[in-house]
C-alpha cells in the first residue's frame, strides 16, 4: 500500500489483480522481464554463454580463433 493503492513491491510486477516475480536471471524493466547484466535469453531462458564462449548477439560463439572442437571452443594445435 502506498497511501493510495497496491503496488507490487521491488522485484515483482503486476499482472491483473496479482504481483508476479521475474524468472530467475531476469528483473522487470518497467514494461518486461529483461535478462539482468550478464546474462543473455538461450533458448527462452536467461543464461550465460558457456565457458570460452562469447555472446554474439544471437548465440553464443565460440570467441577469436578458437573453434567448436568436441563440444568446446578450442584453438586448432600449431600446423
Amino acid at each position: 500500500w502506498n497511501g493510495t493503492n497496491c503496488v507490487c513491491l521491488s522485484g515483482f510486477y503486476p499482472s491483473g489483480s496479482s504481483c508476479l516475480s521475474c524468472p530467475a536471471n531476469s528483473a522487470w524493466n518497467g514494461q518486461s522481464c529483461a535478462c539482468v547484466n550478464g546474462f543473455n535469453l538461450i533458448n527462452g531462458v536467461c543464461s550465460q554463454c558457456p565457458t570460452g564462449q562469447i555472446w554474439n548477439g544471437n548465440s553464443c560463439v565460440c570467441g577469436s580463433n578458437t573453434y567448436l572442437i568436441n563440444g568446446k571452443c578450442q584453438a586448432c594445435p600449431t600446423n
